[in-house]
């Protein structure tokens, strides 16, 4: 890698981001109402499509590179706790017990009588029997 490259910042900082977001939607709508009255004046829509296009690359190249007003508020971090050669950093297992879930208990819906009779039909509530009981019903 190329030593120019190394000094590149490539990071914003939380309030950097929140302002370059702002910036890139003010840009965006406002691109996006000049073009539309553009566009309405000369009524072409082609004229709308490129100024809001315009509008996208301003805003690109205005927020996507970290500029340095993007990296005001950097973090600070705590430093690093130096290692002790004896111990190890690891964490004493932890027995995890699980619940045992039971399951869900299945609804089974009791069978009515007319469904046991095996090759024929009978819908509920009486309807579509046999021409008697459809007599019957009349």
């Amino acid at each position: 890698m190329l030593p120019i490259f190394k000094t590149i910042p490539t990071h914003m900082d939380y309030k950097g981001q929140k302002l370059a977001e702002q910036i890139f939607q003010g840009i965006i709508l406002i691109s996006a109402v000049i073009g539309f009255v553009c566009g309405l004046i000369v009524e072409q829509f082609g004229w709308t499509v490129y100024i809001v296009l315009a509008g996208f690359a301003v805003s690109c190249v205005l927020t996507l590179p970290p500029w340095p007003m993007y990296r005001r508020n950097p973090l600070s971090w705590q430093p690093a706790i130096p290692e002790s050669s004896g111990e190890s950093c690891q964490k004493p297992q932890e027995s995890i017990k699980k619940k045992k879930h039971k399951p869900y208990p299945r609804k089974t819906l009791a069978a009515s009588p007319s469904q046991h009779n095996h090759g024929t039909f009978h819908p509920p509530y009486g309807h579509g029997g046999t021409a008697a009981e459809t007599k019957k019903d009349t």
